[in-house]
């Protein structure tokens, strides 16, 4: 058995078999049968950029991996903008530092 395989089985027992206890064959079928849904429709796989091997097969990662890209500039943009409002607020005479903002304004 290669290493891949290897990987496979302990990723199999460490994050499916074992948390899941089976109590049988039944159950031991419908845990792996869970788990193999889970890496093949949800799970992002490094090796082929990050998508899902169901985006891969059907010709999506292209298309996931921009619709990614266009939201963390949306981010970054939105976190600029943000920025760029907390430098140009005024400091007020007495106090030589700006006023302490909320956490959820707060540079991050």
């Amino acid at each position: 058995m290669g290493g891949a395989h290897q990987h496979w089985h302990r990723t199999l027992k460490e994050q499916a078999i074992r948390p899941g206890t089976p109590l049988d064959l039944e159950q031991a079928r419908a845990i792996v049968a869970e788990f193999v849904a889970h890496c093949n429709n949800a799970r992002l796989h490094s090796a082929i950029g990050y998508v899902t091997p169901k985006d891969k097969l059907e010709g999506r990662a292209v298309d996931v991996c921009r619709a990614r890209d266009q939201k963390l500039e949306a981010a970054r943009e939105m976190r600029r903008q943000k920025r760029a409002g907390w430098l140009e607020m005024p400091i007020s005479r007495g106090n030589p530092f700006p006023p302490v903002l909320p956490v959820h304004q707060r540079c991050g």
